[in-house]
């Protein structure tokens, strides 16, 4: 049986078998990075995949969250726990406890086979559009992306992914229960509100757009209303949470501002300031509009035709918000991991007529990922691992 023929016909396991081989290959890049860490020149695997992030939910798991935002000596709000979101930690408590397992093993076992379940998950998302040979190769390619080493530390990455994949496929099966099920879960994962809201009134709208062929009855407009209604409300659950429970109501704001130490949002400061360091105003500010018109060429270019709308859109909305709202930083790299249909057009797949030469490219860029992996691993695990994020 050929390569093809394989991947034709079990695309989740062939997928699924190349993510393991590419995180025994990241698992490689962390030992080794391990062994050259400044502050820590003996740091073994499990060190350097429970460190940055890792280690606030350790904190968690061990203390939970605190009563009290903490503040800094100027009275603004210092980094806290509350900017990591309560899922994953409270899923390592669980299995910890279930099982006796440490903090170090449980929370890397259980982000490892998450990202296996993750993988699994975008194939079957995305074999509907591009059919089973591309997804199984673009999902591959995807766990090869230059920060997917996160994928198997102590990182809400896995976690996250799986649970995003299901909710765009309910979304783009229409499967509108499942989606107001999982937008709340989502919610507590991972601080993907407003692309989400993005990619729900999307595939309402095209649901709508559809009814003079596929009558749109009463009973599934109650459940599209209610699926854009919970999706809206899924991103403010734990910010309402936050605010409850310390008695502040923009806790969770603060909280995240906190990291860029300003209690005022301003929409694509972080990264204005990043090129500001670099090049003048007029010229950040035109680099930031190139690289934003790249993105939508990208994603709503005849290159991304196969995908359909509501994977498009999550693109263009998720890319967006993270430009306007988060930290310009390393860890921007794995920000781009739930960016995932840009593999499919990456390899060619996503074009009316694909190219003939998926395979190809799929290894050149794999083979350029994993040279990624290693630059971004030397270049930010080898830290002192807290009080910040790579």
């Amino acid at each position: 049986m050929s390569v093809r023929q394989v991947l034709r016909t079990h695309p989740v396991l062939t997928a699924c078998v190349g993510y393991v081989v590419l995180r025994a290959i990241s698992a490689l890049v962390i030992i080794w990075v391990g062994q050259h860490a400044y502050h820590h020149p003996s740091r073994d695997y499990f060190g350097v995949a429970t460190q940055w992030d890792g280690q606030w939910y350790r904190r968690i798991v061990d203390h939970g969250y605190p009563a009290t935002l903490p503040h800094r000596p100027d009275g603004s709000v210092a980094e806290n726990e509350y900017a990591f979101l309560p899922l994953y930690p409270g899923l390592i408590r669980a299995l910890m406890w279930a099982t006796g397992g440490s903090f170090e093993v449980v929370a890397t076992t259980l982000s490892l086979v998450l990202g296996v379940a993750a993988t699994g998950m975008l194939v079957v998302l995305l074999r509907r559009f591009v059919g089973p040979a591309a997804a199984a190769v673009a999902a591959i390619l995807w766990a090869a992306s230059p920060a997917s080493p996160t994928l198997q530390m102590a990182y809400t990455e896995s976690l996250a992914m799986l649970l995003l994949g299901a909710l765009l496929w309910a979304l783009t099966r229409e499967k509108w229960l499942i989606a107001t099920v999982l937008a709340p879960v989502v919610g507590l994962a991972r601080p993907l509100g407003p692309p989400l809201i993005v990619a729900a009134l999307v595939a309402a709208w095209l649901r709508w757009r559809a009814r003079a062929d596929r009558p749109l009855l009463r009973g599934e407009r109650i459940r599209i209303v209610a699926m854009v209604v919970v999706t809206a409300l899924a991103g403010w659950i734990w910010a309402a949470y936050v605010g409850w429970r310390t008695g502040v109501r923009n806790g969770y704001v603060l909280t995240e501002l906190a990291w860029q130490f300003t209690d005022k949002a301003h929409p694509f400061g972080s990264l204005l300031s990043q090129l500001n360091r670099v090049v003048p105003t007029p010229v950040s500010v035109a680099i930031a509009v190139a690289v934003g018109l790249g993105i939508l060429a990208l994603a709503l270019g005849p290159w991304a035709q196969r995908l359909g709308w509501v994977l498009r859109i999550w693109v263009v909305a998720y890319l967006g918000y993270i430009a306007a709202a988060a930290l310009v930083n390393a860890s921007v790299v794995r920000y781009l991991l739930p960016a995932f249909p840009l593999a499919v057009v990456l390899i060619g797949a996503g074009r009316a007529r694909p190219s003939r030469r998926q395979g190809a490219r799929a290894i050149g860029w794999c083979l350029a990922f994993v040279i990624l992996q290693v630059v971004w691993a030397w270049g930010v695990l080898r830290g002192p691992g807290f009080g910040g994020a790579p």
